[in-house]
């Protein structure tokens, strides 16, 4: 399959891709309902003594979150659709690739598998990371203007969650068997 072709069904996307990317900038803000939440029940509910303020937040709260969960569906519901119209999109190309190559090698691979593959990809929420990854610093810097020692925990935090990542990388690599 020539890169033409996954240039062209990745552009026959790009509008579904940038919903996506324009729902993970709703889903990341409201991420911060929670901790924002907590705040103002510290700053004005516990100070004031106030039920109806109290009640008013939770109920905001409970909205905001609601929007959070519907636009996060919305997003899944995006991703699955684009991975179905990638793989709609290759699938007859695929296919004929792959009875070409069978009538002249015995090859056991499957080029429909490594499709499947990829509509499996575009359908989960692997491809959130991608458009999630750019909030870290913005998160991060956040926690900082809170306090500069829980940035440091924070920062602290993440790094032993990449190292613990790359360490257990390092011990479940596939070791090739060799054939004698």
């Amino acid at each position: 399959m020539q890169k033409s072709e996954l240039n062209k069904e990745l552009g026959r996307n790009r509008g579904l891709l940038l919903s996506i990317g324009l729902f993970s900038i709703f889903v990341n803000l409201l991420m911060l309902t929670g901790p924002i939440f907590m705040l103002q029940v510290y700053d004005r509910v516990l100070g004031s003594g106030s039920e109806e303020t109290l009640l008013a937040l939770f109920l905001l709260m409970v909205a905001l979150y609601a929007i959070m969960g519907v636009l996060d569906y919305i997003r899944g519901r995006v991703s699955a659709r684009i991975g179905a119209n990638f793989q709609a999109g290759l699938d007859n190309r695929v296919f004929g690739a792959q009875i070409n190559r069978s009538l002249q090698t015995s090859s056991q691979t499957s080029s429909l598998a490594d499709l499947e593959t990829i509509q499996k990809f575009f359908s989960s929420p692997v491809i959130f990371a991608f458009f999630d990854i750019p909030w870290t610093p913005i998160f991060v810097a956040a926690i900082f203007i809170f306090h500069p020692w829980l940035g440091w925990v924070a920062v602290a935090g993440a790094s032993i969650l990449i190292m613990v990542t790359l360490f257990n990388q390092l011990l479940t690599k596939r070791v090739p068997i060799e054939t004698p």
